[in-house]
C-alpha cells in the first residue's frame, strides 16, 4: 500500500502540472509560452517510469494522455520481453481524481475530496502570462520555470519539485519528480505526441 501511495504522489505531480533565445521580444515570448500550454493542454506520453521506494529502484512502462476536459495514466507490469502486459496502477482525472490500483484490490474506485477544474490550460494563459517575470511564473502555491525556449524547465511547491531536461532539440528526454529533496520518480520519455486516442474512464 505505501508503494502505491508514492506512485499517486507522482501521478499527481505529473498532474499539477497540467524555439529562440533569452532576447526574444515580448511578443515572441507571448507566443512560446502559448506554445508551450498548447503542448501540454494535449498529449500522449508513452516511456518509462523508474521508482525509488527505500532501497528499491522499480522499472515499469506508463503511458499518460491528456486532453481539455480528462488526463489518465497508466502505469504497467510487462513479462520478459514485454508480453502479457498487465496494469499495475491506473489513474483517471475529469473534475475528480479516480485510482485504480492492482492486485491489492479487485477494483477500488476512489474519489478524492479535490477538484480539478482547470485541466483546460489554454483558458489559464493570459492570467498565467500576467505574471511571467524573467522565464518564471511565481503564484502563492507553485512558481512554474522556464528555459530560454519557453519550455518548461522546472516546477515546485513547498514539497513537490518536478525538473523537465531537453535534449539539443529542445524535445523532452526526462522529467523527475523529487518530494521534500528525494528523488521519487524518473520518468524517460520515448514517445510525446499531440496525437490522443480515445481516453477511456476507469471501469
Amino acid at each position: 500500500m505505501q508503494n502505491s501511495t508514492g506512485i499517486i504522489w507522482i501521478c499527481f505531480s505529473l498532474l499539477l502540472l497540467i524555439s529562440c533565445s533569452s532576447f526574444h521580444t515580448t511578443k515572441n515570448q507571448k507566443e512560446l509560452l502559448q506554445n508551450e500550454i498548447e503542448k501540454w493542454n494535449q498529449f500522449h506520453i508513452e516511456g518509462i517510469i523508474e521508482i525509488n521506494y527505500k532501497d528499491f529502484v522499480f522499472r515499469k512502462h506508463f503511458s499518460a494522455q491528456k486532453n481539455s476536459k480528462t488526463f489518465r495514466i497508466d502505469i504497467i507490469d510487462s513479462a520478459l520481453f514485454g508480453f502479457n502486459p498487465t496494469p499495475f496502477i491506473s489513474l483517471y482525472v475529469d473534475s475528480l481524481l479516480y485510482i485504480k490500483k492492482f492486485p491489492e484490490f479487485e477494483l477500488e474506485k476512489n474519489t478524492l475530496p479535490v477538484s480539478f477544474s482547470n485541466l483546460d490550460l489554454e483558458k489559464q494563459f493570459f492570467d498565467a502570462y500576467k505574471h511571467l517575470k524573467d522565464n518564471q511564473i511565481k503564484l502563492s502555491d507553485y512558481s512554474l520555470h522556464f528555459n530560454e525556449f519557453m519550455a518548461v524547465k522546472y516546477f515546485q511547491t513547498d514539497t513537490v519539485k518536478v525538473y523537465f531536461d531537453y535534449n539539443q532539440a529542445n524535445h523532452l528526454e526526462k522529467i523527475t519528480v523529487m518530494l521534500e529533496e528525494k528523488t521519487i520518480a524518473v520518468f524517460y520519455i520515448d514517445k510525446f505526441t499531440k496525437e490522443i486516442q480515445n481516453i477511456q474512464p476507469l471501469k
